[in-house]
């Protein structure tokens, strides 16, 4: 079965960050949603598709070659003046400004300020090649303007920005670097004549080291501290990408939960934080997404869309749409999933009853159990997420089939009580305690039609009184589920 294309349609999404990018006096912005969520595609389309409104500079310090002793906004500065070396500009244009004549001192200090830029180019994840014939102009262009100095200005030059070299790190940061992105970024807005914004964006913030991560914040506060108009290397918009519980964590955990993040952070957004999510989206493809997905069992190949009524498919469904919800479905495990041909068979170790199988259909928790194992083979992370859902059956359609759901829970659950040892006809039961409920279980093993037929009943008691499994915790006895599962090795479907 070929691979299929899936791509999420997200109009509504495009349309509310639009708003919020389009604010005039929404200039810095915190764009947050949980890692795997698909943030970087979503922007990625979104600047793609509105070029001729926005020029983005999309940095992805995640991927820079850094230690924990250097400094990282060094290496966004070069990443930034690669992306403006990688544009169509002419640099007989730039003007330098008055009080940084920097084209004499280069010729005397190339080693202090060209090489650092060229030496970091690997290290940002970028190649000479794609700048080389621009960086080679830009130098060329240095060399004009130190024609112009006068032989007086030497040593003051050479002074000036020898001290301005020496402060990488400052948080004020205003070195040689600073300056000549600022130029470059005057010539673009002038060169402007329809309007077209400039966007910074630092993607995954929250996956860097934490000394990175505040170092990276501190200068744009010292900036904005120091400056009420206007945005760091005047860009007219930046975007911080993250998730914003991350950063609170991880600030929590640097300075103490008694430390005041919301006073922190607040300052790094305009106008409040934008939550992005496609959850909407991806419920609505998610039936496309197991329509994609082929099922055999017993000989027989089913497409999972078709079979949708089924409650092991429904219970599936169920709980990708909870575990989406609660933001703990990356976008990315979904797309692995996409096309998979998933084949299950009957081992040969299945459970017998006086000499004959039970058959997968009298314990088909066992399919749920593949079919969650393709999206997530780290099953230890997929049952500590179970454990952290919330129940929310108002947001949740598939949660009308609980009592059915329950029923195939139950062999399981109940395993060490029975461990699958049954006679025809003969009834076990027992209590399964998952506080605050109490589950009265009966399992009784019947012959139909020449089939063994294992039929689960059950009452579930909150202080004493019968309630309907509409409260219980679904999640919570699923992990449970998979968790005997695994412990006493009951999987005897082969994937």
């Amino acid at each position: 079965m070929g691979s299929k294309t899936f791509q999420l349609d997200t109009p509504r999404n495009h349309s509310v960050f639009r708003k919020h990018l389009d604010d005039p006096d929404n200039v810095r912005i915190i764009f947050s949603a949980p890692f795997g969520s698909g943030k970087t595609t979503f922007l990625k389309d979104f600047f793609i598709e509105n070029k001729n409104e926005y020029q983005a500079f999309h940095l992805y310090p995640v991927n820079y070659s850094v230690s924990s002793n250097e400094d990282i906004f060094e290496l966004i500065k070069y990443d930034i003046l690669f992306h403006f070396l990688s544009l169509e500009i002419e640099f007989e244009k730039v003007t330098i400004t008055k009080d940084v004549s920097f084209g004499f001192f280069v010729q005397n200090n190339i080693e202090n300020i060209i090489m650092p830029f060229i030496r970091s180019i690997p290290r940002i994840g970028k190649a000479l090649s794609d700048v080389s014939s621009n960086l080679l102009n830009l130098y060329k262009k240095f060399e004009i303007e130190h024609q112009h100095n006068q032989v007086d200005q030497k040593k003051q030059v050479i002074d000036f920005l020898t001290q301005l070299n020496k402060k990488i790190g400052s948080i004020k940061d205003d070195d040689f670097y600073t300056q000549l992105i600022c130029d470059l970024m005057a010539q673009i807005k002038a060169d402007n004549t329809d309007g077209k914004k400039t966007v910074l964006i630092i993607d995954d913030l929250d996956r860097i080291d934490p000394d990175h991560i505040f170092r990276i914040l501190n200068v744009f506060s010292a900036h904005m501290d120091n400056q009420t108009k206007g945005n760091k290397f005047d860009f007219d918009k930046i975007i911080l990408v993250c998730d914003i519980d991350n950063i609170r964590k991880i600030y929590a955990k640097r300075y103490g939960q008694d430390v005041d993040f919301s006073g922190y952070i607040d300052k790094f957004y305009s106008k409040e934080v934008f939550k992005f999510d496609i959850i909407k989206e991806v419920e609505e493809k998610l039936l496309d997404v197991f329509g994609s997905i082929e099922l055999t069992t017993s000989g027989s190949t089913h497409n999972l869309e078709r079979i949708k009524s089924y409650h092991d498919v429904r219970l599936v469904i169920y709980i990708i749409v909870s575990l989406n919800n609660s933001g703990q479905l990356p976008i990315r495990k979904l797309l692995k999933f996409i096309g998979k041909k998933i084949s299950i068979t009957i081992s040969r170790f299945s459970p017998q009853i006086q000499g004959k199988y039970l058959t997968v259909d009298n314990f088909r928790f066992l399919i749920v159990y593949e079919l969650l194992k393709s999206i997530y083979p780290d099953m230890l992370d997929l049952m500590h997420k179970l454990e952290s859902i919330n129940e929310d059956s108002q947001n949740n359609s598939y949660a009308d089939a609980k009592e059915h759901y329950l029923n195939l829970l139950i062999p399981f659950l109940t395993y060490s009580d029975h461990l699958f040892e049954f006679e025809t006809n003969k009834e076990i039961s027992g209590t399964y305690i998952i506080s605050p409920y109490k589950i009265e279980w009966k399992l009784i093993p019947e012959e139909k039609s020449g089939d063994l037929v294992l039929n689960p009943t059950y009452k579930i008691f909150k202080d004493s009184n019968q309630v309907s499994v509409r409260g219980i915790h679904m999640f919570k006895l699923v992990k449970e589920t998979i968790h005997s599962i695994e412990k006493n090795k009951l999987n005897w479907l082969e994937n």
